[in-house]
């Protein structure tokens, strides 16, 4: 007797629910980036209509040239990073060092308004951290914990990422410093659907997705939460020989 199940719908629907929740981040990171924008525009217009007066000594001139092109060269980064985050997933794992993957991750989400008051913190112990996994999925599972995280926050705290070695693993530790997880909703934190924001300010897949993301790499999602001592979510990656 054989018994066969044919699985395409279901992996077709974990993708569009991994694709909508990545759409979903991409739309909060685009309104901080909308936000980011502004500054560095305002400060081109402001050199070009001194620029145009024509009031100023040739030293004068490159100074203000120089400052509009170091402008346009943020803004530019700014974009660039977002457009790294939004393009579609190869579907192909690569062998990572995490501590130089998450530190680009951190540098993008802190261009977000929501991050403005967030002390972002990095430690990457000792390296190399080596683990084979899909690069997109390594970031989506980042943003997704960090916003999260400065959201719990309400856009004021620290929040810090910390690699650590076990035998075996590379361990990815992401705490802050919000009210934390009730003992009474850990249980259910990595349920779909399930959210503790109002209603229209999240899906609730966000985390459930990231769970599903790390088990494909053949890794962990926990979470710690001492009462009144913030949430750590720790991400264990299988360690790559290389």
């Amino acid at each position: 007797m054989v018994l066969a199940t044919d699985l395409t719908e279901h992996r077709q629907l974990e993708r569009q629910l991994i694709h909508s929740e990545k759409l979903a981040s991409i739309g909060l990171l685009a309104a901080g980036v909308a936000h980011e924008v502004g500054n560095p525009l305002s400060a081109i217009s402001g050199y070009a209509q001194i620029l145009e007066s024509g009031a100023e000594s040739e030293a004068e001139r490159l100074e203000y040239l120089g400052a509009i092109l170091t402008q346009t060269g943020r803004i530019q980064k700014i974009l660039r990073e977002l457009l790294d985050y939004s393009r579609p997933s190869s579907g192909q794992a690569a062998e990572l060092d995490l501590g130089e993957t998450i530190p680009r991750t951190l540098e993008m989400i802190q261009s977000q308004k929501v991050f403005r008051e967030v002390e972002v913190s990095f430690k990457s112990g000792r390296g190399p951290n080596l683990v084979s996994v899909n690069p997109d999925h390594l970031t989506q599972i980042i943003v997704i914990i960090a916003m999260n995280a400065a959201q719990a926050m309400a856009g004021r705290g620290r929040f810090e990422v910390a690699l650590s070695r076990k035998p075996g693993w590379v361990v990815i530790s992401c705490a802050d410093t919000g009210p934390g997880v009730p003992p009474d909703i850990a249980g259910r934190l990595f349920d779909p659907f399930f959210t503790t924001k109002s209603p229209g300010e999240g899906t609730g897949l966000g985390l459930s997705i990231c769970q599903r993301l790390v088990e494909g790499c053949q890794g962990r999602l926990e979470v710690q939460s001492p009462p009144g001592r913030g949430a750590t979510f720790t991400v264990s990656l299988p360690e790559s020989r290389g």
